[in-house]
This record gives structure tokens, C-alpha cells and sequence, in this order.
């Protein structure tokens, strides 16, 4: 999971183009900084929306 408003977008891109993982999905959390808070309050509670997709991919059938 990628924030959008931290400079290593580009890294993160590269590690998931290498990873061997067949269950994989490259996320950016949009108008986020590093620690996930939004990086312009218009972006609203990211932090949240970070947490809140992490919760639905693991909730998923199969997956733990």
C-alpha cells in the first residue's frame, strides 16, 4: 500500500513489479503522506480509508 503523497511512490512500484507473489494488488491510498494522515485536509480521513481496505482484504474468504 502506497501513499500518494510521500515521495517513494516509485520504489513501491518497483518492489511490486518484483515481487513473486501471485496475490498481489498495488494500492495508493490517495492524498496521503507517509504515515497515511491526509496530506491536504480536502483528502479526509485517509488514514481511515487506509486501515478500512486493509480490513476488507484480510476479511476476505481464504485469505488467513
Amino acid at each position: 500500500m502506497a501513499a500518494t503523497c510521500a515521495g517513494h511512490m516509485p520504489w513501491l512500484e518497483i518492489a511490486f513489479d518484483h515481487s513473486p507473489a501471485a496475490d498481489k494488488a498495488f494500492v495508493g491510498v490517495e492524498g496521503a503522506n507517509h504515515g497515511f494522515l491526509p496530506c491536504k485536509p480536502e483528502f479526509g480521513d485517509t488514514f481511515k480509508r487506509a486501515f478500512d481496505y486493509v480490513d476488507s482484504w484480510l476479511g476476505k474468504p481464504g485469505r488467513l
